[in-house]
């Protein structure tokens, strides 16, 4: 059946159409229309996975200095079809 487009799994989609971009929650949940909190459970689950990771930066789409989220396939990772 259809994949189910959990919080985790669409912001992993976002992430990893993009690599090295990073987000912020804010920018995450608007362009999902998520709530904060939804955005901030499921970074806290992609965080501890392969490839994402926590950083402290400017966002890419607001350019604000925040807590971002970013994704960096692993070396021997086939890009996204």
């Amino acid at each position: 059946g259809p994949v189910m487009a959990t919080p985790v799994n669409r912001i992993a989609g976002i992430l990893r159409h993009a690599p090295h971009s990073a987000y912020c929650l804010d920018c995450l949940a608007l362009r999902t229309r998520l709530s904060i909190k939804d955005v901030r459970e499921a970074t806290q689950v992609l965080v501890a996975r392969r490839g994402f990771r926590a950083v402290r930066g400017l966002c890419d789409t607001c350019a604000d200095p925040k807590d971002l989220i970013q994704y960096s396939r692993p070396p021997n990772e086939r890009a996204p079809k």
